[in-house]
């Protein structure tokens, strides 16, 4: 999905998150459309890893604490759309 094509309530949203926690999420969020050609071609075994890998790079976090930055604002997402119904 490209930027003008997102949710604009969502992305305000996630701007408003801790700045490394937005950083890091947009980053895998890309790397994610990158790699799986917009999800058409996802496989968890294969992509999480690799993104998790290049985001601790990226960061100079670890491949865990970019997965649970990742997950944690996904659910961080869900919730603020849950609120917005």
């Amino acid at each position: 999905m490209r930027d003008k094509d997102r949710d604009t309530g969502t992305e305000e949203f996630i701007n408003s998150l801790p700045i490394v926690q937005t950083k890091v999420y947009k980053y895998m969020r890309s790397k994610y459309e990158e790699l799986t050609n917009d999800g058409d071609n996802y496989e968890v075994e294969s992509v999480d890893s690799l993104v998790a890998l290049m985001a601790s790079k990226e960061f100079s976090i670890t491949e865990e604490e970019a997965a649970d930055l990742y997950i944690k604002t996904e659910n961080q997402i869900h919730k603020f759309h849950i609120k917005r119904l």
